[in-house]
């Protein structure tokens, strides 16, 4: 099996290399890691350059590309030190392709277009709700025509960032026990929604929240995809998320390797380079 680059991929990954290093050198992304500031002027500069948009169908604005093409994308980024980790542009349309309505998709598309931005932040986990999903307890009933939505979910990434939020809900009385649970767009900034950033350790540049949420209102509209098929859904999301987490995990870890090598060289013990030192 022939594993090497075509020469596409080796000029994208080359044009990514230059866009990060001439443009957002280390010091840049520290200061925003220090600041707790999101990158947007990378992340600008990633839409503009087709980058975050690899995947997506030209309508869509974004370029065509396979899975590998996409992921090798995704690990050069990572290698150059920069926050691969911020990319879920493609992913967010991707599922909207899949199971959220026509209006859902050009509100994910136009946000995305506009801002350089993932449209939304997924709200799945809880305080007592984590890998274990099938204990979320949020609900969603039906009052007089519209919608509302109470519960609580936490380590919510990038829900002080992002407009909106595909919001997992459980309809307290199911038909089928087995389709309890349902996904619903909403708006970040209805009545109702409360979003508290959590202290971290690392990953400044990107808010980990709380998000209440107290008789928020919502539409049958704001459905996504089938009622009682929001775990499913769910699953496929991860399906792509899991690859891309592991390509952006090998390109953190040559960026990592990449650090101490250099170090010999340019770190001077009195007056010789530390390589020759030790």
């Amino acid at each position: 099996m022939d594993f090497s680059l075509t020469e596409e991929q080796e000029l994208l990954l080359a044009s990514i290399r230059e866009l990060i290093t001439t443009n957002f050198p280390e010091e840049y992304f520290r200061t925003c890691d220090q600041n707790g500031t999101y990158p947007r002027e990378f992340m600008r500069a990633l839409a503009d350059n087709g980058i975050s948009m690899l995947g997506v169908p030209e309508e869509f604005g974004g370029i065509p590309a396979d899975y590998v093409t996409q992921m090798l994308a995704l690990m050069e980024v990572s290698k150059c030190g920069a926050p691969a980790f911020l990319i879920t542009n493609g992913q967010c349309i991707h599922s909207m392709r899949r199971f959220g309505s026509a209006e859902q998709l050009r509100k994910t598309a136009e946000s995305t277009l506009e801002t350089g931005d993932p449209a939304y932040a997924l709200a799945l986990t809880e305080p007592g709700a984590g890998s274990d999903n099938n204990s979320a307890t949020t609900t969603y009933t039906r009052k007089n025509g519209k919608v509302y939505i109470n519960g609580q979910k936490t380590f919510i990434t990038g829900a002080k960032e992002y407009p909106y939020m595909l919001v997992l809900a459980r309809d307290p009385q199911p038909k089928d026990p087995k389709k309890a649970f349902t996904l619903w767009w909403v708006d970040s900034s209805k009545p109702g929604i409360k979003i508290n950033p959590l202290h971290k350790i690392g990953w400044h540049m990107l808010s980990t929240c709380e998000v209440y949420l107290d008789n928020v209102e919502v539409e049958e509209s704001d459905m996504v995809g089938e009622e009682g098929m929001g775990f499913l859904n769910v699953m496929y999301n991860f399906e792509m998320e899991r690859l891309i987490n592991a390509a952006r995990s090998t390109g953190f870890a040559e960026c990592a390797l990449k650090m101490p090598l250099a170090m010999p060289t340019s770190v001077s013990l009195l007056v010789n380079p530390l390589g020759i030192t030790r």
